[in-house]
Formats: C-alpha cells, sequence, structure tokens
C-alpha cells in the first residue's frame, strides 16, 4: 500500500475558492493561494477527498494559475524532496495537467519572479511585460510550439518518475482555446494534437509515437469530459448551454464545484484503487 500521493495541476487540482472569511478580516490581498486560505481550500477538492476514500495521506503542490512548466519544475523538485524521506514503492503521483498553451518565462523586474502567459492574456500594471505579453501572443504563441511543448513535458515528466520507479498517473484537465474564456466547448486537448500531428511536416512521427505511449500512463478522459458527461448541455438558438443541475460546476467561472470535485475523486478511487492499495 502506497505511503503518500503527491498531486500537481493547476486550479482544477489546487481548488479556485477563497475563504470569505479572509475578505471579512480585512485581508489586504486575499488570493487562492495564499496559505491562511490552504486550511479552507484543500479538503473541498479531489486530491484531499481520494486520499480520505482511499485512507491514503495527501500533499497536494497544486498552484491555481499554474502551467504545465510550473507543473514539471514543482514535481520533479518535490520528488528529489520525498525520495530523502519516503521509499519509491511508498509514492504515487498523480498530475493533472492544465491547458498547454500557458506558458511561464522567468522575469528579472522588480521582484524577480515566473510569469505566466495565457491565451486570454489580461492587461498588466508593467508596461513592459503588458508590451511582451502582447508580442507573444501576437507572434509567438500558436499549437506547433505548445502542443510539442506539451508532449515533452508528458515525456520528461514520465520517465522522470519511471527512472526513480515512482508509479504515476497523468490526465488532462481541461483545454482553453484562444481568446475564449470558456471551457466549454467540443475542443480538448487530443484534438489538438491530431490537428498538428496532420498537418505540420516532421510532426506526426513524434505525435504518433506519443499517442500509443501515453496509453501506459494516463486517463483515457479529461477531467473536464468526465464532469460534462454528468452534465448534458442543452441546445438554444443553436448554441450549447449546461444546466449545471448536478451542481459539478461552479456557474460563476465554470470551474469545477466541490461536488465535480467529489465526483471526480469517486473515478480516481475506481480506477487507481488496485494501483495504490
Amino acid at each position: 500500500m502506497k505511503k503518500l500521493i503527491l498531486c500537481d495541476g493547476d486550479s482544477w487540482t489546487s481548488g479556485d475558492i477563497i475563504n470569505p472569511k479572509l475578505k471579512l478580516a480585512g485581508e489586504e490581498h486575499p488570493y487562492v493561494n495564499h496559505p491562511k486560505n490552504d486550511d479552507y481550500r484543500l479538503p473541498k477538492v479531489w486530491p484531499h477527498k481520494l486520499g480520505k476514500l482511499l485512507d491514503v495521506d495527501v500533499l497536494n503542490i497544486a498552484h491555481a494559475g499554474s502551467s504545465n512548466d510550473g507543473v514539471v519544475r514543482r514535481t520533479m523538485r518535490k520528488v528529489k524532496e520525498l525520495l530523502l524521506e519516503y521509499k519509491t514503492k511508498d509514492l504515487f503521483v498523480i498530475i493533472g495537467w492544465s491547458s498547454p498553451e500557458r506558458k511561464d518565462f522567468y522575469y528579472r523586474g522588480e521582484h524577480e519572479s515566473w510569469e505566466t502567459i495565457y491565451p486570454a492574456q489580461g492587461s498588466s500594471s508593467d508596461k513592459d511585460l503588458e508590451s511582451f505579453y502582447k508580442i507573444y501572443v501576437e507572434k509567438f504563441w500558436n499549437d506547433v510550439e505548445y502542443v510539442e511543448r506539451y508532449i515533452q513535458q508528458n515525456l520528461l515528466l514520465h520517465y522522470y518518475l519511471k527512472e526513480h520507479n515512482i508509479d504515476h498517473i497523468f490526465f488532462d484537465a481541461f483545454y482553453e482555446t484562444k481568446g475564449d474564456r470558456s471551457i466549454f466547448s467540443s475542443t480538448d486537448i487530443d484534438d489538438i494534437i491530431i490537428k498538428v500531428g496532420y498537418d505540420t511536416k516532421g510532426h506526426y512521427e513524434l505525435i504518433e509515437y506519443f499517442t500509443k505511449l501515453k496509453k501506459e500512463f494516463t486517463l483515457d478522459t479529461t477531467f473536464r469530459s468526465h464532469l460534462l458527461d454528468k452534465d448534458k448541455p442543452f441546445t438554444h438558438e443553436g448554441k450549447e448551454f449546461y444546466s449545471f443541475k448536478k451542481e459539478l460546476f461552479n456557474a460563476e467561472d465554470h470551474h469545477p464545484s466541490e461536488s465535480g470535485h467529489e465526483t471526480w475523486a469517486n473515478y480516481l478511487k475506481d480506477k487507481l484503487y488496485e494501483k495504490i492499495i
């Protein structure tokens, strides 16, 4: 039996909710990843719920707003740290990949930090950053780049964990199209991978290899797709809408609700029980 499950991802793994008492208490800049928010946020998301279902300790290092660049950085560093305390057979890693077009750059400004660029990048108080965002999205943002980067991230982390004999499973949380903040589209990352594979010279062999290999370490559904299967859309004036009748999504921002996290945790329990227990 595994002693610890390590989970990483973006807000679909970390949770995107802020304790209202932090706001009421006058917290100057309350944000979802604030350490004071952990006790409120973490019990409401699928890693904690999965740990309870399997009676296994869980360490959730996911970061709301994270790119997959950040997921790889955090996971590799944390695994190296955990191996000082745990044997490889005692660890299990679950990765919930973010939308792959998010990309990190290390910025040496007034405060050095990793900056994440999103497909629907907003404005910034830093005019240099805002100018860079605009140029990057207009000139360098494309599916050829981020699909290959996504494949490399999967292969790097899979082989890193395999090299250390650490059992693991990956899944895609959602895919967000450029300029469209709604995640409720018919598109998933696999659709983009296939498109790039056939349309771009030199990519097909890599994508064909990855598509076959990923079956070893990737779930066959996305977090978003699994929840949408439980909450069928209805059509109005030619457009699809979701009822939220099962309350699996937060209707305001389309993140999973606590019920949605519970649903995903139960799905993972059924899929991973024999691997973890």
